[in-house]
């Protein structure tokens, strides 16, 4: 059963299907053995690491057994898997798509709402990341991977109480993670020292007052 790992976005295993269940009579059986025969051949193609062609047989298949979900599984992940490919080339609107195609297939498919998640972060748009990060969350609870990026769209927010959170659900997760850790007492002592400070916010900027707030000044 081969297994990829891409990023910290987790793993992504392409399952193996020893045995379709059909029913009906002959023709349902010849498609049966075209939809394994050419899903076995989509997981030989990802782990040799041809994901494009991969991608291409679990097509032919689904199409053949529109309703096999492991056959639906397998081209989630194949297009979650080019998704990132795009994304850390930097062609965010190829993985987009990618990321979408896999949604479509299967809408909880948690490594595509992240990656959708990561484009949204790289496009400055803390709140619609979010959004992404907070369906991951929900799709597959015990990442704590998603608990990091969601927090970090917190704190892109200027939320560091919702941002700490998240961080510190990310490490119950994971203990031994130190970028985690590092991250959350970072944030923790920013939040000390920012005690007893006002803020006021404006589309581009993010303003903090001590002691009164001047906002004449802070205009």
């Amino acid at each position: 059963m081969p297994s990829l790992r891409l990023g910290r976005s987790g793993y992504w295993r392409i399952l193996v299907c020893a045995a379709l269940l059909w029913a009906g009579g002959i023709p349902a059986w010849a498609a049966s053995r075209d939809a394994l025969r050419l899903n076995e051949e989509g997981v030989a193609l990802t782990a040799n690491g041809r994901y494009e062609e991969a991608a291409a047989r679990f097509t032919q298949a689904l199409r053949l057994s529109p309703g096999d979900a492991v056959i639906r599984q397998n081209l989630a992940r194949v297009r979650t898997v080019l998704g990132h490919q795009y994304l850390h080339s930097g062609s965010l609107s190829q993985a987009q798509d990618q990321y979408q195609a896999a949604l479509d297939l299967v809408p909880e498919e948690s490594a595509a709402l992240l990656g959708l998640g990561d484009i949204q972060h790289r496009n400055r748009q803390p709140r619609q990341a979010a959004e992404f990060y907070r369906r991951a969350v929900a799709a597959e609870p015990t990442n704590p991977d998603a608990y990091a990026r969601l927090a970090e769209a917190y704190y892109q927010q200027g939320d560091p109480t919702a941002a700490v959170s998240e961080w510190e659900r990310a490490l119950a997760l994971r203990p031994d993670d130190q970028v985690i850790r590092r991250r959350l007492e970072q944030v923790q002592r920013e939040a000390k020292l920012q005690t007893g400070f006002s803020s006021r916010e404006s589309q581009h900027f993010r303003v903090i007052y001590e002691g009164q707030r001047r906002e004449d000044i802070g205009q």
